[in-house]
């Protein structure tokens, strides 16, 4: 409810909470405004190097590459994490290469 009326993350972290109780109700209104925990760098670093591993990717939202059907659910993961197992899909701005290939 809430992205399909205020759009990506980033919208909805920036209503009040009086319109997200509009759209959502209380509970998920303060759990969308609730600020992130203390060990909430420590995870950002394990998933930024989690990425920079080998076949590895994290496909947000706003990104060509998220299935267009997840889109669709009434509320769909904000991230995919991706491990491919064979050729790496293509990035829009590089070339191809294989798993593993530098």
């Amino acid at each position: 409810m809430l992205l399909t009326t205020f759009g990506l993350p980033e919208a909805i972290f920036e209503q009040s909470h009086e319109a997200l109780v509009e759209v959502a109700g209380d509970a998920a209104a303060r759990a969308a405004l609730v600020p992130p925990g203390a060990d909430f760098a420590a995870y950002l670093d394990a998933v930024l190097a989690w990425r920079e591993q080998p076949c590895n990717q994290i496909v947000m939202l706003d990104d060509p590459a998220y299935p267009p059907r997840l889109l669709t659910m009434p509320d769909p993961p904000p991230l995919l994490y991706i491990k491919y197992k064979g050729p790496a899909r293509p990035a829009a701005h590089a070339g191809y290469r294989h798993c593993g290939e530098s």
